[in-house]
């Protein structure tokens, strides 16, 4: 798991136009779901 996080990702290398690593790519999108789910919560509560 550890090679494969370290691992340059090919596409998202490609998009961004620099080295992006697999690693990079998880955390991104782990950070994008819990800004989403705040959110989500946030207007929970207000209600």
């Amino acid at each position: 798991m550890k090679q494969w996080l370290d691992k340059k990702c090919e596409t998202f290398s490609y998009i961004a136009g620099e080295d992006v690593t697999h690693k990079d790519v998880v955390l991104t999108h782990v950070g994008i779901l819990v800004v989403i789910l705040a959110c989500g919560l946030a207007e929970w509560l207000s209600i």
